[in-house]
C-alpha cells in the first residue's frame, strides 16, 4: 500500500471474503432508468466520455482519436463509469500518437444516468488522470474503481479516497494493464520494460509480500514486442472462476496462463486453433463456465467458441453472414446469461448472435443510427473500442473512438417472467446476500449467473 491510502476501507470490505468465491455487491440491484424506450437494436442515450465543458480545444476535438473506457458498475445499471484520453494519430507506427494539449488524459467520471437529462449526471472522481491510454477495472463490489495513474496504479472509492496505490519498482517498469479478479481479492499488473513484458499476480490482502512474476515471453516465445513498430497494446482478462488468465496482444497472440502453477497452459493459437486474433480484445470467457469455454475472434472474421482444456473448438460463428466479409472484429463480449455473444466489426456494425442456435439474433448499424460519427479509421485502428453489457443483458454499452458512449437496446424478444422474477428478487435485498437464501441451488445460481455448467 502507497503512503496515504485508507486502506482499512478496502480490507473492511475483503477481509472475510474467500478467494474461491465471487465476490457479490453488499447492496441491491439497481435498473436502468425508467423512461429509457427504444426499439430492438435501437440508440437509447448518447453521451461524450468526457463532458465539453472540461476542456479548451473544442475546434479541435473532431480530429483526434479518443482511447475512451465505459462500463456499468456492478448490478447498478443506473451509473457508468467512464474516463476518456484524446491523441492524434501519427503516420509513423514507431512514434504511435501524440496527446492533444487542452484535453485532460483519463480523468474518471461516475455518469448518473437518471440525472443526465438536467445536466447534473456527470461526478468526476478528484485527482484522476493518467499518462496512458485509460484502463479501468471495476472491483466486483462496485464500490472501488481501479486505474493506471500518471506512474502508479491505484484503487479508489466512488468519493475518490484512495485505498490501495502501487508505486514503480526498481526497475522502472511502465504500467500497461491492471485488472481485478471476480473474487475481488487477487490482481493482475503488466508491465513493460525495455521491450519486455513482465505479468505480476498478487493479492490485495497480502500487497506485495506474495507477489508472483513472470515474462511473458518466458513462458510464450512468441509474445514479444516487435521492434521498429508501435505495439503498445496488451490485455487480459480474468476467467469467471478467478483461476485463470488470458493475455493477449495486438500480433495475434493469445495465451491462457494457470493462475496457481505461472505456467502457461495454452497458447490458443498454436495448441487450438489456426489463424491470428482479430484484436487485442477480440475474446472471452463464457459466463456459465468456471474456465475453460471461451470465444476467440480471429482476423479471418470468424468466431470460434473453444474449449482450452481439450482443444476443441466447439463452435464456429460468422457475424459478416450473408454480407462482405472483408472487414474485421474490433471487440466482442458474451451476455452475463452467456446464451449470446456481441460483436462489433470495423464496419460499424454490432450483431448479437445465439451461441445455442449459432445465428444472428440483432444487427446494430451504428453509422445509421449515428451519421454524425467521426468514426471510420483503416484497419490498424478500432472503431469500437470496446463493449459491456448491463447487469440483465438488455442494454449493451459501446466505448467509441470518437469520445463517444453509446447505450443501445438489445433486447430482441419481451422478457420472461422468470428474468423479471430474477431482477425483482435482487433489487429488494442485497445481492451478496442472495447465496445465503433459503432456496434450491440451481435457483441461486440463476439469480447470480453463476458460472456453474460442467466443462
Amino acid at each position: 500500500m502507497g503512503a496515504g491510502t485508507s486502506s482499512s476501507l478496502l480490507m473492511m470490505k475483503i477481509k472475510d471474503h474467500k478467494v474461491n468465491e465471487i465476490f457479490y455487491p453488499n447492496k441491491p440491484y439497481v435498473h436502468s432508468p425508467d423512461h429509457w424506450r427504444a426499439e430492438p437494436g435501437g440508440l437509447i442515450v448518447e453521451l461524450q466520455a468526457l463532458p465539453s465543458l472540461v476542456y479548451n480545444n473544442r475546434l479541435r476535438i473532431n480530429e483526434g482519436y479518443w482511447y475512451v473506457e465505459a462500463s456499468f458498475l456492478p448490478y447498478d445499471d443506473s451509473k457508468l463509469v467512464v474516463s476518456a484520453s484524446c491523441y492524434y494519430l501519427l503516420p509513423n507506427l514507431t512514434a504511435g500518437t501524440s496527446n492533444i494539449s487542452g484535453i485532460p488524459s483519463g480523468r474518471i467520471f461516475i455518469v448518473d444516468l437518471n440525472k443526465l437529462n438536467h445536466g447534473l449526471g456527470y461526478f468526476k472522481l478528484k485527482g484522476t488522470s493518467t499518462s496512458k491510454k485509460p484502463k479501468l477495472s471495476i472491483h466486483p463490489s462496485g464500490d472501488f474503481i481501479g486505474y493506471i495513474g500518471t506512474g502508479e496504479v491505484n484503487l479508489i472509492t466512488l468519493d475518490s479516497i484512495q485505498v490501495y496505490s502501487k508505486q514503480k519498482d526498481i526497475s522502472n517498469a511502465a504500467f500497461h494493464c491492471f485488472a481485478i479478479a471476480p473474487n475481488g481479492i487477487s490482481i493482475a499488473i503488466m508491465t513493460r520494460n525495455l521491450g519486455r513484458y513482465e505479468l505480476q499476480l498478487s493479492k490485495l490482502t497480502f500487497g506485495e509480500f506474495r507477489k508472483k512474476s513472470v515474462f511473458c515471453h518466458h513462458i510464450c516465445p512468441s509474445f514479444i514486442n516487435q521492434r521498429g513498430q508501435y505495439t503498445d497494446s496488451v490485455d487480459f482478462k480474468w476467467s469467471p472462476d478467478s483461476k485463470y488468465l488470458a493475455v493477449s496482444n495486438n500480433q495475434g497472440v493469445l495465451f491462457i496462463l494457470q493462475v496457481l502453477s505461472m505456467r502457461n497452459l495454452c497458447t490458443v493459437f498454436e495448441d487450438v486453433i489456426d489463424g491470428q486474433l482479430a484484436s487485442n480484445t477480440g475474446y472471452d470467457f463464457d459466463p456459465q463456465y468456471e474456465h475453460s469455454i471461451m470465444a476467440v475472434a480471429t482476423s479471418e472474421v470468424k468466431v470460434h467458441i473453444i474449449n482450452f482444456l481439450t482443444g476443441m473448438t466447439l463452435c464456429t460463428l460468422n457475424p459478416c453472414e450473408g454480407e462482405s466479409e472483408n472487414d474485421m472484429i474490433d471487440c466482442i463480449k458474451f451476455n452475463p446469461d452467456g446464451q449470446s455473444i456481441a460483436v462489433a466489426l470495423h464496419s460499424l456494425k454490432i450483431v448479437i448472435i445465439s451461441v445455442i442456435e449459432e445465428n444472428i439474433l440483432l444487427s446494430i448499424d451504428v453509422k445509421s443510427s449515428c451519421p454524425q460519427t467521426t468514426m471510420g479509421h483503416d484497419m490498424n485502428d478500432k472503431n469500437i473500442l470496446s463493449l459491456a453489457y448491463s447487469s440483465e443483458g438488455q442494454k449493451l454499452l459501446s466505448s467509441c473512438c470518437d469520445g463517444y458512449v453509446r447505450i443501445w437496446n438489445v433486447a430482441n424478444q419481451v422478457q420472461t417472467l422468470m428474468a423479471l422474477c430474477r431482477l425483482k428478487v435482487l433489487s429488494l435485498q442485497k445481492v451478496s446476500d442472495v447465496k445465503n437464501l433459503k432456496l434450491p441451488k440451481k435457483i441461486k445460481n440463476y439469480l447470480l449467473h453463476t458460472p456453474c455448467l460442467i466443462e
